[in-house]
């Protein structure tokens, strides 16, 4: 109820910024109760807004949230590409991110590999990783 109040302030007030956190923060309810389709609605909301606001760092976060989701729905392959490419966005901007959450997306890119198979899964990887940001956000949004 408490993010549903927040998207409404953040929409009344035309804070896009609020916005887009307050979407992703629904998007983490929506997962944790294995709504992943309601949770990707949401997600790729969260990372059109992102990206009209050049957040690179929240349009990492926004392809971590979303390539979960995915995964959970059956696309692990693209799920691997925006994972990839979501560390290459915080690599390159020299964010680190905290040893739980590390622990997290390594945990989440085992299971792509498992998932996947090594071959895939490299190839995936090696796709996401070499993707223009343009391109991430179209994969993302469903524009493949």
């Amino acid at each position: 109820q408490l993010y549903l109040e927040s998207i409404e302030v953040a929409k009344n007030t035309e804070n896009s910024r609020s916005l887009s956190h307050a979407l992703i923060g629904l998007s983490e309810v929506h997962a944790d109760l294995k709504e992943y389709a309601a949770a990707q609605r949401l997600q790729r909301e969260s990372i059109s807004i992102r990206q009209q606001l050049g957040d690179l760092k929240g349009l990492a976060f926004s392809f971590d949230s979303l390539a979960a989701s995915l995964d959970h729905l059956g696309n692990s392959l693209m799920a691997t590409q925006l994972e990839s490419a979501s560390a290459k966005i915080l690599k390159e901007l020299g964010i680190t991110i905290s040893p739980a959450m590390h622990t997290e997306n390594e945990n989440f890119i085992s299971q792509l590999r498992a998932k996947l198979g090594d071959a895939p899964f490299e190839e995936a990887w090696a796709s996401g990783h070499s993707m223009s940001l343009e391109k991430a956000v179209s994969l993302a949004m469903g524009n493949n």
